[in-house]
């Protein structure tokens, strides 16, 4: 399933626009005083500005022959979550598919698979 856009609500907005577009280098489509939108690949990420916490999980769909490529560039840009003794690539046998996790700067786990 391919998402034209996703939008989350954040208590920190200033951070994930900061994040998504000086950490991560995604363009910025659009920018109000309370929210932003980014584009990732085929899709369009918002941010809408909220009082509330809220928590997410998502990912981000990259080509399984760049995931080591992909993981080399975002360990110079955060922290990658260590999932067990160090490792940090999980292997989905069933889905024939490998990911690795980190957070933005709301807290969300971002995946990339």
């Amino acid at each position: 399933m391919k998402f034209k856009k996703l939008k989350l609500y954040t208590h920190k907005l200033e951070s994930e626009l900061k994040f998504y577009s000086e950490t991560l280098g995604l363009e910025t489509l659009k920018q109000k005083p309370n929210s932003f939108t980014v584009n990732v690949g085929w899709s369009e990420l918002s941010f809408e500005k909220s009082e509330k916490k809220h928590t997410y999980h998502y990912c981000f769909l990259i080509p399984a022959n760049k995931l080591n490529q992909a993981l080399e560039w975002m360990e110079k840009r955060t922290e990658i979550v260590n999932i067990e003794n160090g490792r940090k690539v999980q292997n989905f046998k069933s889905w024939n598919a490998d990911s690795f996790y980190f957070y933005d700067a709301s807290g969300n786990i971002v995946e990339f698979i």
